[in-house]
């Protein structure tokens, strides 16, 4: 029995087990029955990323190995239910194909590495991880557009933090590390759910869970932290927080009381990802 004679439930097992753009691409080539099955298991896809899956039965999401494949196929076709795309570092003659992809697709909705020098079309966008230094936002986006928001520079600067958070109100989820040691004082950050920072140029004269009193709607939090400081504002509620993760980022200590201040705070599951706690 040759591979061909295999059901065709087979044959869609062993093709939704790869999750490679390109051996999928190679695929299709062999005859018109691989090429349907192909494209049937290429119309689920909807995240294009540029590191391999760790779970291949995701059929959602799809790896590019060489970023030159997204200049050499049509991706439209290829992937007519992509919706997150992680943007591939092209040369100024390839870059054409990205616009093409992007520019007046209502299907994108997540850009991943977008930078400020991109000329895409964003106006259907609304997750991005983005250069904080994308000074020229107002330009590229629309107010309240955004719903997800990732900066992948290191170094946020807080003090700009609040200018983001007047210009998309709506934010459910925010990403950012922070190396100034200054505290947040900007608007509530009403609808934001889910927030996740690393806070790693404050000092032990500021309280690293300052910025949770303004996301009154919060429901799940990472916090990573370069020196824990012990502060926590009791008076200040929030129960719709379901779970948070406090990660101390080199050998510290951290004591019931803080721990018990924090269950005071929020009636949650707490994760403390730490080498020592003292009793």
């Amino acid at each position: 029995m040759s591979l061909n004679d295999l059901p065709e439930n087979c044959l869609w097992l062993i093709f939704g087990n790869s999750c490679s753009l390109e051996e999928l691409i190679q695929l299709a080539q062999v005859c018109s029955k691989w090429s349907n099955l192909i494209s049937m298991r290429l119309e689920k896809v909807k995240y294009l990323v540029r590191v391999r899956p760790l779970d291949h039965f995701d059929y959602t999401k799809i790896w590019v190995k060489k970023p030159t494949t997204v200049a050499r196929y049509n991706l439209r076709e290829l992937l007519p239910n992509l919706r997150i795309l992680t943007i591939p570092c092209l040369g100024p003659r390839d870059q054409n194909k990205i616009r093409a992809l992007v520019n007046c697709n209502s299907n994108i909705k997540g850009l991943v590495g977008l930078k400020i020098d991109d000329l895409l079309d964003l106006k259907n966008v609304e997750m991005v991880t983005m250069d904080n230094a994308m000074f020229d936002y107002k330009h590229k986006f629309q107010p309240d557009q955004l719903k997800q928001i990732r900066f992948f520079s290191t170094g946020t600067r807080m003090r700009k933090l609040h200018k983001y958070v007047q210009y998309f109100p709506n934010l459910k989820r925010l990403n950012f590390n922070c190396c100034e040691r200054i505290g947040y004082y900007g608007p509530q950050l009403s609808n934001l759910k889910i927030l996740e920072s690393y806070l790693y140029g404050w000092d032990g004269d500021l309280d690293e869970f300052y910025l949770l009193d303004f996301c009154p709607s919060l429901e799940s939090a990472f916090i990573k932290i370069a020196v824990p400081y012990e502060r926590v504002d009791s008076s200040i509620k929030n129960y719709n927080l379901r779970d948070l993760v406090i990660e101390i980022s080199r050998d510290e200590q951290l004591n019931w009381r803080f721990v018990r201040a924090l269950l005071s705070k929020f009636l949650i599951y707490i994760i403390l990802r730490l080498e020592a706690l003292v009793l």
